[in-house]
């Protein structure tokens, strides 16, 4: 995972991708996580923690996240990959158990590819639709633990969650924060900043409030908000042009998440299913990238990663 890499790698085939994937996941997986989890009590599974993450992965980034027809793809055509691959149950339930392993992998890779002087952030949200108005008292964890929303855009409603997520102006995914549908941005907004300092963060005008702002201030955040022109100052012209410009970045952001990963088309029933499913999709997206640098392609490039 060195700069000379790039120029030395070529991906030709899904085979191609599997195994360069695995190489730096498996990486990754030796210097990032903790002997206790690496040596866990218990038999040693016959596959590898490495190779599950590097399946699951690789079905984000191919764009095929149901479970079911992924996991018979890989058995019928990439076996000799994985000779050892579970039963399908099995699989998944390991799968589930490693979503915590993913997450850290995701946040690890994340600083590897981040500037370490660059202060600059965006927020944002994004639905997680787990059931539909007609369908919600069908899908507990709708009931239970996501929240009656909408979708401004569309002007749909649904029941679910949404994704907030902190990235970097280049699109590179920095933390993110799952909750309920019918939380507030605002009332998020600190806890997806937890622990941060020192930033400069662009949001839209649903951030453009003095008490966050303020609360931000205090924790050496300055937001840097569009606001709406009827309650607040209208800002210089060439600043909310800017901030438009800017933002557009984690819009492609959404956009990927919508038409490559599918992360509005939630087919979890529990909220571990939902969890496990949004770490996939969120350490794909951040390899994904990082497989664009090596490639010398824009990082944001999902599609079209298998020529």
């Amino acid at each position: 995972m060195q700069p000379q890499f790039k120029n030395n790698i070529k991906i030709i085939t899904l085979e191609d991708l599997f195994i360069v994937c695995f190489v730096i996941i498996d990486d990754l997986y030796k210097r990032f996580i903790p002997d206790k989890v690496k040596h866990r009590p218990g038999l040693s599974p016959i596959l590898s923690d490495s190779e599950i993450i590097t399946i699951v992965i690789i079905g984000e980034l191919f764009g095929m996240d149901v479970e079911i027809r992924w996991y018979t793809f890989v058995k019928q055509l990439y076996l000799h990959l994985f000779p050892k691959l579970n039963e399908r149950s099995r699989f998944n339930r390991r799968r589930r158990d490693l979503s915590k392993v993913i997450n850290l992998l995701r946040a690890r890779l994340s600083e590897i590819l981040s500037d370490p002087d660059d202060p600059w952030r965006i927020i944002d949200s994004f639905p997680v639709e787990i059931a539909n108005w007609g369908r919600r008292s069908r899908v507990r964890v709708a009931r239970d633990k996501g929240g009656f929303g909408i979708v401004q855009s569309k002007q749909v409603h649904f029941f679910g969650f949404r994704l907030h997520l902190l990235t970097t102006l280049e699109g590179l995914v920095d933390t993110f924060v799952l909750a309920p549908a019918n939380a507030s941005d605002i009332t998020l907004a600190p806890e997806v900043m937890e622990g941060r300092t020192d930033l400069l963060v662009l949001g839209d005008k649903i951030y453009s409030s003095p008490p966050l702002a303020e609360e931000m201030r205090k924790s050496g955040i300055k937001m840097v908000a569009l606001v709406n022109r009827q309650w607040h100052k209208p800002l210089p012209r060439a600043t909310e042009r800017l901030i438009k410009s800017v933002r557009q970045m984690i819009e492609t952001v959404g956009s990927q998440m919508t038409q490559v990963l599918h992360i509005e088309r939630n087919l979890a029933k529990s909220e571990r299913g939902i969890e496990t499913r949004i770490a996939g999709k969120l350490l794909s997206h951040t390899l994904g990238y990082f497989l664009n640098q090596l490639l010398g392609r824009p990082p944001l490039k999902l599609a079209g990663l298998i020529y």
